[in-house]
C-alpha cells in the first residue's frame, strides 16, 4: 500500500522563513496543512491557505505527517513529547527540521 502525499494532513510546528516554504511545498502536492507558531496570526494564516491552531497538539492531531521548525530554547525543549506523537495517525513522518532536544528521540522507538 503505497501512501502519497495529496490528500494527507500536515502539521506545522513553526512557520518562519523555513516553515513558509514547507506550506508552499505541501499546498502544491494537495495537503490540507495545519500550523502552530507563537507569531503567526489569522491573517497569515488566511494568506497561506492554511489551518491556524490555538495549540501543538491541536496541529498534529490526526496528521499523516510533522514537520517541525522552531528555535531550541527553554520553551520548546521537549516540546515534541511522546504524548504529542501519540496524537498523530499510526505511522505518520516526522521530519525534525530543527536542532535537537526539541523531539524527545527515545519516544520514537
Amino acid at each position: 500500500d503505497a501512501r502519497g502525499l495529496f490528500g494527507g494532513t500536515l502539521a506545522v510546528l513553526g512557520v518562519g522563513n523555513i516553515g513558509k516554504e514547507v506550506v508552499k511545498r505541501a499546498r502544491a502536492f494537495g495537503m490540507q496543512v495545519r500550523c502552530w507558531s507563537r507569531s503567526l496570526t489569522a491573517a497569515e494564516a488566511d494568506e497561506m491557505g492554511v489551518v491556524r491552531c490555538k495549540s501543538p497538539e491541536e496541529a498534529v492531531e490526526g496528521a499523516d505527517a510533522l514537520t517541525i521548525h522552531l528555535p531550541f530554547s527553554d520553551a520548546t525543549k521537549g516540546l515534541v513529547s511522546e504524548q504529542l506523537m501519540r496524537r498523530l495517525k499510526p505511522g505518520a513522518l516526522l521530519v525534525n527540521m530543527s536542532r535537537g532536544g526539541i523531539v524527545d528521540e527515545a519516544a520514537l522507538v
